[in-house]
């Protein structure tokens, strides 16, 4: 059985995921972290994705964030909307990096749902993969106030070459920081946001 090379001093429960990331990456950065299909085609095979290569996709993604839309103020809700790839991950941690919690609204729902969501949730800032671009146009059109940006494909986050994008809180300053707001299936009438009171 593999094992993980954690110091003496590590205190599990009291650490926080992109702190995790980023030590993993120093410490073992060849272990393994996903393997990914090649293609649409799994005879095509699959890609090993190592912790250090998340790392860097990630450090790559916070980079982008601030670039377009600065660090989050307040823990301000950041939108993902994408196909299901490993940059739904890569988000969710650059947006903790960046300060920001984040709504990762369904692509199958309609334009009046995700901004009923939106709209719940403060949101004013949205990512997206090219590949759903058509779904952000029509959500544009109905919250014109709306910021987005397309983001780079998976194999160029694996190409990049960022610098270091460091996380520097600790567990006491951010236990109960909001990184995640969840929606409803929708299921039994209108989602509706759920956003736990305490960590994620």
């Amino acid at each position: 059985m593999a094992t993980m090379d954690v110091p003496n001093n590590e205190q599990y429960g009291r650490r926080l995921m992109p702190s995790v990331l980023d030590q993993l990456s120093r410490r073992t950065p060849t272990k393994l972290f996903a393997s990914v299909p090649k293609t649409g085609d799994l005879l095509d095979g699959f890609r090993d994705v190592s912790v250090s290569d998340m790392a860097r996709c990630v450090d790559f993604a916070a980079a982008c964030i601030e670039n377009h839309f600065g660090r989050g103020d307040n823990f301000e809700t950041l939108a993902y909307v994408g196909i299901p790839d490993l940059r739904g991950v890569i988000i969710f941690y650059a947006a903790v990096k960046c300060g920001y919690k984040l709504l990762v609204p369904s692509p199958r729902n309609p334009p009046t749902t995700n901004l009923s969501l939106l709209q719940q949730t403060i949101c004013t800032k949205l990512v997206y993969t090219a590949e759903v671009a058509p779904l952000i146009k029509p959500l544009i059109n109905l919250l014109p106030a709306l910021r987005t940006e397309a983001l780079p494909s998976f194999d160029q986050m694996l190409c990049s070459n960022p610098q270091p994008y460091p996380y520097e809180k600790d567990f006491d300053h951010a236990e109960n920081e909001p990184i995640l707001v969840l929606h409803s299936s929708g299921s039994t009438g209108t989602h509706f946001r759920l956003q736990p009171p305490g960590p994620c």
